[in-house]
This record gives C-alpha cells, structure tokens and sequence, in this order.
C-alpha cells in the first residue's frame, strides 16, 4: 500500500441519527431495512451513473474501471466515499489523460448526488458533511476484517463537516480550485455559492443528477417534501432541529423551482 497524493473524500454525516437508534435500537426489522436501502442502493446508483455518463457499449470496461476506484464506507451515523486520483491506473483512446480524470470525478459526484437524495426522500433525514481532496493512506488487513486509515484529505472533509451547521456539504477552496485548474466541465451543476449564508460558502448540490422536466426529477422531489414536512411535524417542538430543517426546505425550494418549474407539488411549505 502507499500514501495516495490526490485522494477526493466526501464525509457525510447522518443528522438525527442518535434519535433513529434511541427509537428502534432493538427494532432488527427496522435496522435491516436502513441497511439495505444505504449499503444495497450502492451498487443501483453506480450503474445508473455508469449508463448516464457511458451509454455507449465500447465503455463497459473503460466505466468498470471507473466504478473500481470508487469506495464508500458506512460506519454508524457517517457515510465516507474515497477516489484516489494520482497513477489512474487505466486509459481510453478517445479520452485524455485529463478526460479520464474528469470522468472519474464525475462519477463520483453522480454517486454522492444520487445517494443523498434516496436517503432523505426515503427518511426524511437530512445529511451535513465536506468534501476535500489531498493525502491519503488506507490499508485493509486480517483478511479485510479491519480498516486502518490515515488521510489529510479526510480530517480536512470532516473539519467542513463540523463547520457546516446546517444541512449542506461544505466544499474546500482547495479543491475546487483544482477542479477548475483542470477545466473540469460541470463545475456549476455541481457546486453552488450558498444563498443562505452571507459568505457565499460553496457547496455541493445534493440535487445534481436531477434532470429538468422530467417524471423521475419530480417524484424524488415529491417524496423527498413528504419526507421533510413529517419530520417538520415530529420536530414542531424543537426549535434547533427545525431551524435547520427549514434551511433545507429554503434550498429544495430553491432547486425545485428550477428542476420543475412552475410546479408547486414539490414546494415546502415552512411558515
């Protein structure tokens, strides 16, 4: 193993989750579901990105190569996903170098994007987390039954995680300069300037992979708003959780008023 020099990581964390396993911790039918649906929905979302960003067949083994460098991790209440980038150890003729990387990070980007918005349409939890890139060293070992990691790149994901407060993945400036050195082509569907925060903090759009007009961006927007007003309700009482639950809605609003427009089945209602 060796210390990778350009390793992208998102860490995501899990927002009411103390209060999941406080409800239902010896609820195994309730656990087991929670597990399927973030462990099992791993491999569907890879796919959907894969043929979204390769719908030709002459990439199948060129987009399994991409899917091999992804890694997701589930432990407890966060959700880590790793893409190591320096020595990408396979090409494509009609890709570049520099191509090649771009399709990596975008499938990555794809992944994180689908994944967040299943969680909350199907909880209602909302996720806070950072996404950094820098140095990083991890090692599988005792036949892959233990994890021994040491990455610049993952304090520096959590440091934004801690500092984001509300529902939202901090981006670090390192990073998206870098994004943009490389000229990577997407830098605005998948980033944004927060208009909620006066310092125009800049964060990764959960709604990413969403397309405009269509059935399938509508009925994730839908669950997800049926998600958001129960726990709005379960939460009437509670008036940091809801403060933060209310940023949320301000973003889906946002969002959804772009994905659909003038489509009002989707809006969150949070006066």
């Amino acid at each position: 193993m060796k210390i990778h020099d350009k390793t992208i990581v998102c860490y995501l964390d899990i927002l009411g989750y103390t209060n999941i396993v406080k409800a239902h911790y010896d609820n195994i039918e309730l656990i087991k579901e929670l597990e399927s649906l973030m462990v099992g929905s791993t491999s569907g979302f890879i796919q959907k990105a894969r043929k979204h960003l390769f719908p030709d067949t002459i990439y199948e083994d060129y987009s399994k190569q991409i899917i091999d460098l992804l890694n997701i991790k589930f432990i407890s209440d966060s959700i880590i996903f790793t893409l190591p980038l320096d020595n990408i150890p396979f090409s494509h003729e009609n890709y570049t170098e520099k191509e090649t990387e771009s399709n990596c990070i975008m499938m990555l980007l794809y992944f994180i994007s689908m994944f967040c918005t299943l969680f909350i349409s199907h909880t209602g939890y909302c996720v806070r987390g950072g996404i950094s890139i820098g140095k990083h060293y991890e090692n599988n070992f005792n036949e892959e039954k233990s994890l021994f990691v040491f990455s610049q790149a993952y304090i520096k994901a959590y440091q934004l995680e801690r500092k984001a407060n509300t529902p939202r993945v901090l981006v670090d400036k390192v990073l998206y300069d870098y994004l943009a050195k490389i000229h990577f082509p997407k830098l605005d569907k998948f980033f944004f300037q927060d208009f909620q925060d006066i310092s125009r903090s800049i964060c990764f759009d959960f709604y990413a992979h969403l397309i405009k007009d269509t059935y399938e961006a509508k009925q994730v927007l839908e669950e997800i708003k049926r998600g958001i007003v129960l726990n709005l309700q379960q939460n009437s009482g509670d008036t940091k959780i809801l403060s933060k639950l209310k940023y949320f809605a301000n973003y889906h609003n946002e969002k959804a008023t772009k994905v659909i427009p003038g489509d009002r089945d989707a809006i969150i209602e949070t006066s």
